[in-house]
């Protein structure tokens, strides 16, 4: 669904879909007037074998996958737990949700499949549901060119029943891949690769418990981070251990000593703008810069992860839309101070960030306390006030702020 939201949201804002409004409005109102003035019965789904009564056609439904049935409750008990431990090469199957470009978390997934490869290990990704990419060749292209160049194979798996192997290991990687891994009728491991606490992407509803409800499958928990570990074991998930995500720091590294942005008329703040994901928390930091601005501090802010800006900004900006990591590398290495919020678990940004030697401006709260040490981060709470505080600190305390880098550095090593 955001996907297809950020794609429509695309188009809306494209030059081509502005250029022809007017035409789709004169067509509009020429298919209004041209409509007949008695209605036209639809075609009805039923027919009448005698008068006043309906034959109801039946009507095929194509499952959910929170429909499929639950194959794996009756293989958890011998669900061996010690698999991993053994000597040998390993094959996985890795079911992930459709992708798009620039996305961390499938970042971190294939970073991981690519490191598995180097040690041996085979994988296969599975992208359950079907794929905006076309088909499973153009999806792995993608992959490549934007990822990392894999071996793995890629398929699109639309009935998990097919999956019979009891020599894989299987791996969801969201909460919906969890009902494709339940849903196979296999006695082969289960583990879950979970980077977020997904039941809070949704609303108090249907989609927050079908999320939570994925904890008590029985699958094997890794986590991204500490805090992540502790929040799935408090509502019952197995976990089974955590790890940091990575930083390339092939790509993202300090600027050199003689590169001291001199030559720069006002600060640069780089921003993690994200409207499709409310966690980001983009009009909060746009508020916040707002009050700055209105405060009399003059700079310039560079925009990234997204095409548009949620409300309007009254200060001197920039939207880069969705970055290749080396060009974004560069933005960090001109930038004064970055601003970066994860309402839930934390982010590869604000590593890539720090990595970069660029301080940063991060939300406070549990998720984010547990994640990054004191010093190595201005934490600033969920309002507007304290946002402009926290980066009016970094702009008028220089000494604070090389300190703030030091720390982050040391953290990142």
């Amino acid at each position: 669904l955001l996907i297809k939201e950020d794609k429509i949201l695309r188009m809306q804002n494209s030059f081509s879909w502005k250029i022809t409004s007017l035409f789709r409005y004169i067509r509009r109102i020429k298919e209004c007037f041209s409509k007949p003035k008695t209605s036209i019965q639809p075609k009805l789904r039923y027919s009448f074998s005698e008068p006043f009564k309906k034959q109801i056609l039946p009507v095929k439904h194509v499952l959910s996958p929170f429909e499929f049935a639950d194959n794996f409750t009756k293989h958890s008990n011998s669900n061996p737990t010690n698999f991993v431990s053994s000597p040998g090469i390993f094959h996985f199957i890795w079911l992930i949700p459709d992708f798009g470009i620039g996305s961390g978390g499938h970042t971190t997934i294939f970073r991981m499949i690519k490191w598995l490869e180097n040690f041996g290990h085979t994988s296969t990704i599975m992208i359950c549901g079907g794929t905006h990419h076309g088909n499973s060749d153009r999806a792995k292209e993608i992959i490549s060119s934007h990822f990392f160049p894999l071996s793995a194979s890629v398929d699109i798996l639309f009935d998990p029943r097919l999956l019979k192997d009891e020599s894989d290991i299987i791996i969801s990687t969201s909460y919906d891949t969890c009902y494709y891994s339940r849903n196979i009728d296999s006695s082969a491991p289960r583990y879950y690769f979970v980077q977020d606490y997904e039941p809070q992407f949704a609303s108090l509803g249907s989609f927050y418990y079908l999320a939570k409800n994925t904890y008590s499958f029985g699958f094997n928990c890794i986590t991204a981070g500490k805090w992540l570990a502790n929040k799935i074991s408090s509502v019952g998930g197995n976990v089974s251990g955590y790890f940091e995500l990575a930083v390339d720091k092939n790509i993202f590294f300090p600027a050199g000593s003689n590169a001291q942005n001199n030559n720069k008329d006002i600060p640069i703040i780089a921003v993690y703008s994200r409207s499709a994901t409310a966690r980001r928390m983009t009009e909060l930091a746009i508020f916040g810069l707002n009050l700055l601005s209105q405060r009399g501090y003059q700079f310039k802010v560079i925009f990234f992860g997204d095409s548009k800006i949620p409300v309007s900004a009254c200060f001197e900006h920039q939207i880069l839309g969705i970055v290749n990591p080396e060009s974004l590398a560069k933005v960090y290495r001109s930038a004064d101070i970055g601003c970066v919020f994860s309402g839930t678990n934390y982010s590869l940004v604000p590593l890539e960030m720090m990595a970069s030697g660029l301080p940063i401006v991060e939300f406070d709260g549990p998720n984010t306390r547990e994640t990054f040490p004191d010093g190595s981060v201005r934490f600033a709470k969920p309002d507007p006030v304290s946002i402009a505080n926290e980066i009016q600190f970094l702009l008028t305390n220089s000494e604070n702020k090389n300190q703030q880098i030091t720390e982050a550095l040391h953290f990142i090593k």
